[in-house]
């Protein structure tokens, strides 16, 4: 394999197989390679070797120094500090020059009761001069508002248990308060006004949920069960399941085809033993759960089996639907994997007639440039 490096979607290998006496070489792919956290799904086992390991593996690669959070109250503070910090320095170096200059005339010299030693008058002129400087600093180091530092940290400190005390922010399902980790940034919270987050995340607990689509320029919207136009009820002719077109039904056969989506029975629903990767040994159709490595794929192959085209299996390089309790079968011919220069994945599949298709789903930055017919312009909109 090539050398270590971050991308975690880039990588190139070869593997040479010993099959039949005879040696085969392999190329492997980002798709070969497991980073930490993978979970077999409807897999026993696997064989596999390490290629990185310690500070080579992408993990580590990846890795960034974390930066120090710093509040603005903080930030200010600090700022402040060096400001008196500086009028500390100069008043120091200002009474150490005015007292030299105090001295130069011998009748303003040292008191009688003060008076210098013999040692002491002929030491070094400049350890007298930092010797005084530093007195200086000593008189004066009440300019530096230390409580202060003390007073902020307290308040902080005891701000962060009413965080954890309010109710609000207490989750009944789980019987989980809100845990305080760092008390730094108590006061930026207040502060808040936006929280901007992308589609999946924590805020969404990676749970999606089909609310509506776009063909060739119509919105259509689930109701029930229906794929409803917009602008229709679920009792009008039109807001029925059996009237969809072949655009309706063609887009959703393409959800339900174009994507990474695993299944796995129940074994418990099992109607006659054998193998549980095949639903057709037995397993009914309302054991089957879906599992997909992105929350947004699993909900449009959920939405579409929820209206009629559901995705009952894959065996090799076969994969079955069920359109509206019709079972099709499509031979998957190639699979172009997301990747984050593409934006979009590609299936290239041969339908029961013998026919070629092309299904691909991405970003709609990255699929609309490439349409050339269609409602290209009421897509956008």
């Amino acid at each position: 394999c090539h050398q270590p490096e971050a991308d975690l979607y880039r990588f190139v290998g070869r593997i040479t197989v010993t099959q039949h006496g005879e040696e085969i070489v392999r190329p492997l792919g980002p798709e070969n390679l497991l980073l930490r956290g993978a979970r077999l799904k409807n897999t026993k086992e696997i064989f596999g070797v390490a290629v990185y390991t310690g500070m080579e593996s992408k993990m580590a690669l990846n890795y960034k120094c974390k930066s120090q959070k710093r509040s603005a109250v903080e930030k200010s503070m600090n700022t402040f500090l060096l400001i008196y910090l500086g009028i500390l320095l100069s008043e120091a170096v200002l009474s150490t020059i005015l007292k030299y200059a105090w001295q130069a005339e011998d009748k303003w010299d040292e008191p009688f009761y003060n008076q210098k030693t013999e040692q002491e008058k002929n030491s070094s002129s400049i350890l007298k001069f930092i010797s005084d400087f530093l007195a200086f600093l000593v008189l004066y180091n009440f300019i530096i508002p230390i409580s202060l530092y003390v007073t902020v940290e307290m308040q902080k400190f005891l701000g962060s248990f009413f965080i954890g005390w309010d109710l609000d922010l207490y989750h009944e399902e789980s019987d989980q308060k809100a845990q305080v980790n760092t008390s730094d940034l108590n006061e930026e919270l207040g502060q808040v006004e936006y929280v901007f987050t992308d589609k999946t995340g924590t805020l969404t607990e990676n749970e999606m949920r089909f609310q509506e689509c776009s063909i060739n320029g119509v919105k259509y919207r689930e109701v029930n069960g229906k794929l409803v136009p917009e602008g229709l009820t679920e009792d009008s002719p039109d807001g029925s399941t059996a009237h969809l077109m072949g655009e309706e039904v063609l887009f959703l056969q393409a959800v339900s085809l174009c994507h990474t989506v695993q299944i796995s029975y129940d074994q418990a629903d099992c109607l006659v033993g054998g193998d549980p990767f095949s639903h057709a040994n037995g397993f009914s159709s309302s054991s089957m759960e879906y599992y997909a490595s992105s929350p947004d794929e699993k909900a449009l192959v959920e939405a579409a089996k929820r209206i009629g085209v559901a995705f009952t299996g894959r065996n090799g390089e076969t994969m079955e639907i069920k359109t509206f309790g019709k079972c099709e079968k499509y031979k998957l011919l190639h699979v172009l994997e997301f990747d984050p220069n593409r934006r979009r994945m590609s299936v290239i599949l041969q339908t029961p007639s013998g026919g070629k298709l092309l299904f691909t789903k991405g970003a709609e930055s990255a699929i609309l440039p490439f349409s050339s017919s269609g409602e290209i312009e009421k897509t956008r909109l």
